[in-house]
């Protein structure tokens, strides 16, 4: 997709935020750092000044990728109503992340995943490339990192090496 098609599909895929460093709370548990709500909220807003808002999102239920994606979907305008919570996007693998994308709602054309590495980034990797990424300036999920990737496909048929990165930032490169 080197040209100006229209995707059929824009994948987001968004790293949770900076969590507390849950000293005696289970990983499940630990909720976001003052600064990763900072991080979820920049994020939504440049989500939603670039019209990359969601119109599904699929979040992971841990502490930390909820808040993430409440904030996120708020602060884009589409409310934190519309995400839904798969316990198998916790600390998920690439199989396990393209079963959940797979699995979508087909009329959905923007799906954001929110989840945690090193499952986000591998997914990233598989779908783009590293030639892609290294070329947009991608790479690293850092906290509330967000991928925004084209696919010319539905998501039933997802897979290495189908999508183009559109774009690529982190809220350090917000500020």
């Amino acid at each position: 997709m080197a040209d100006d098609t229209i995707p059929e599909r824009q994948l987001i895929l968004l790293r949770h935020g900076k969590a507390d460093s849950g000293a005696g709370t289970d990983d499940f548990d630990r909720a976001l750092a003052t600064g990763g709500e900072t991080e979820s909220v920049l994020i939504g807003e440049w989500l939603r000044d670039n019209a990359l808002a969601p119109d599904c999102v699929l979040s992971s239920p841990s502490a930390r990728a909820a808040a993430t994606a409440a904030l996120a979907c708020d602060a884009s305008g589409v409310g934190s109503g519309i995400i839904q919570y798969d316990r198998r996007l916790y600390l998920a693998s690439v199989e396990t992340l393209n079963a959940v994308i797979e699995a979508a709602d087909a009329e959905s054309r923007r799906l954001m995943i929110v989840g945690h590495n090193p499952g986000l980034e591998m997914l990233l990797l598989s779908l783009v490339g590293a030639r892609q990424l290294a070329e947009q300036g991608g790479g690293e999920m850092s906290t509330a990192a967000v991928a925004v990737i084209d696919l010319t496909t539905g998501w039933a048929s997802i897979g290495t090496g189908m999508g183009r990165l559109s774009a690529f930032i982190a809220p350090r490169d917000l500020r």
